[in-house]
């Protein structure tokens, strides 16, 4: 999770200095980036070109760890685990008389997994003369991919069809760069496919995307040539352009029926490509399927039903969604009881199915005149259609479906944006508890336990706990307007709420996240002012 901070000025105030002249990024504004990680806040302090780790005690006091970062930052992540911070770096190239030395680009990575953050960079000179300025993660945590995003400018001239892959864990990188065969397009979107079972055995695909067609890249062998596939005839006057890519492995014992499914910008038609043995160097070809839905689709998704893999669209427009056969692209229609846009599985065990080979899908985004959500049982899809939705009541439209941790499997968290109200959904009995605000316009975070959901209002000094599994609510009365929040572990193996606040340095309020009270909170000033907290 990033927020964005920034504060007027320095609080001068609280720093002691030494003797000598004071550098000048120290009477600039303090801006900074806030990224939470299992075990540490930090604080990407932009102006200085370094990093301030915030990790807690168990009685809530901060300690601040700072590290330098390369030369023009250029893109940030985190990874799926939430456990590390990657900036990757344009670093620097001196000219004549220059006072700053040349530096290369680099990754640099902040580790906030254990009780003490710790960095090491990845030196990307060996395989980069001009920087990239895009960054992927895979969500496997092993990979990142570097890439010409356009965002910041790029070198003079740019292959925007070059890729650098790095091994993370490798001790240096191993940093690779590929360059991809292209007919014209350019990367547009990289989309990193789960473990797959191929005909050459397991292995991890990067789909790298273009307005006009998709690269297959292993990851495992970056060296490989990738396998690029035109989404239209060469002849074609149009290419319809990728608008959503999903992935399904098939049958895990069988290594001939790994499918990606497709749709496009403004087409009524959905592609599957199912990766088959061949002869060739990569031991499989994609080989497609185009089905017209009737309409142009919002979402699709992979599910399982009783009638085996489908691959399932909700169309717009039509209240229904389209359930396509891949390998016969023989369709179902199945009526909904509202327009809804997006799709999202649960586990059979979390939807309490009957039907443990089949899965359950959550439908949401409806339009105003018929919100709420769905449940839509899959097993009962290609027998009796019009039986497998229940419905709950919600009266506002639903705008995004907040996972909860792996280790509560049966709620969820909906959004209504700006309406003034959450929900808690129980994804076992099919209620959804609403939770009111007083403001229109809130943020919510979920706790990495899955215990508890935090909500705050950007501006305002007020924050609110709610129990998952109880829905009682807490409301606590900070000091200061609240700019981001974080749940972190600390150093007494318990959890501590970091509120951060854009006073003079950047500021922060720490709590006990299980059992809050701000009786006993602990505020903190000027973190990035030097030496403290």
């Amino acid at each position: 999770m990033k927020m964005s901070l920034t504060s007027a000025a320095l609080a001068l105030g609280t720093l002691a200095l030494g003797c000598g002249g004071r550098p000048d990024v120290w009477s600039r504004p303090a801006s900074a980036n806030a990224y939470g990680l299992s075990n540490a806040v930090v604080l990407h302090d932009v102006n200085a070109q370094r990093v301030v780790a915030l990790t807690a005690s168990g009685d809530g006091a901060l300690s601040a760890s700072s590290f330098g970062t390369g030369t023009d930052v250029v893109a940030t992540a985190v990874d799926s685990a939430g456990a590390r911070l990657f900036l990757l770096s344009a670093g620097h190239r001196a000219m004549l008389g220059d006072t700053q030395k040349n530096e290369a680009p680099a990754l640099m990575v902040v580790d906030g997994s254990a009780a003490a953050a710790t960095t090491r960079t990845i030196d990307l000179g060996g395989v980069l003369s001009d920087p990239l300025d895009g960054l992927a993660l895979d969500p496997t945590g092993r990979w990142a991919v570097l890439y010409a995003s356009g965002v910041h400018g790029g070198a003079f001239v740019t292959n925007p069809n070059e890729l650098v892959v790095v091994d993370l864990t490798a001790a240096d990188g191993a940093p690779v760069s590929v360059s991809l065969h292209s007919f014209g397009g350019r990367p547009e979107k990289l989309v990193f496919a789960p473990e797959l079972s191929l005909p050459g055995g397991k292995t991890h695909l990067l789909i790298v995307e273009s307005e006009q067609d998709l690269s297959l890249l292993e990851l495992d062998h970056p060296d490989r040539a990738e396998i690029t596939v035109r989404l239209a005839d060469a002849a074609a006057a149009t290419t319809p352009q990728p608008a959503e890519i999903v992935v399904d492995d098939g049958d895990p014992a069988r290594t001939d029926d790994a499918r990606i499914g497709l749709r496009f910008v403004n087409d009524t038609s959905v592609m599957t490509l199912q990766l088959e043995p061949s002869s060739g160097a990569n031991g499989y070809t994609p080989t497609p399927n185009v089905t017209d839905v009737g309409g142009v689709p919002s979402a699709i998704a992979f599910v399982r039903t009783d009638g085996g893999l489908r691959l399932a669209a909700l169309v717009p427009g039509h209240d229904s969604a389209v359930l396509v056969d891949p390998a016969t692209t023989l369709t179902t229609t199945v009526a909904l009881p509202a327009d809804y846009r997006s799709i999202s599985l649960v586990t059979p065990s979390d939807a309490a199915s009957t039907t443990s080979s089949a899965d359950t899908a959550l439908l949401w985004n409806g339009d105003a005149g018929q919100a709420g959500v769905a449940f839509w049982e899959l097993g009962q899809a290609a027998g009796r259609p019009f039986r497998s939705l229940e419905t709950v009541a919600i009266t506002e439209r639903v705008t995004s479906v907040l996972d909860v941790a792996k280790t509560n499997t049966t709620s969820k968290v909906l959004s209504t944006g700006a309406a003034g109200v959450f929900y808690v959904l129980d994804l076992a009995q099919r209620t959804a508890t609403p939770l009111l605000t007083a403001a229109t316009n809130v943020s919510l975070v979920v706790s990495p336990t899955g215990t508890r959901v935090w909500t705050f209002a950007p501006g305002q000094s007020d924050l609110a706990t709610t129990d998952i599994a109880t829905k009682h609510v807490r409301t606590l009365h900070l000091d200061a307007a609240v700019t981001g929040v974080f749940e972190i572990g600390n150093g007494g193996g318990g959890r501590t709420l970091v509120a951060l606040h854009a006073l003079g340095g950047l500021g922060a309020t720490t709590l006990d996240a299980t059992n809050p009270d701000e009786d006993h909170r602990k505020i903190f000033g000027a973190l990035l002012t030097e030496g403290t907290p």
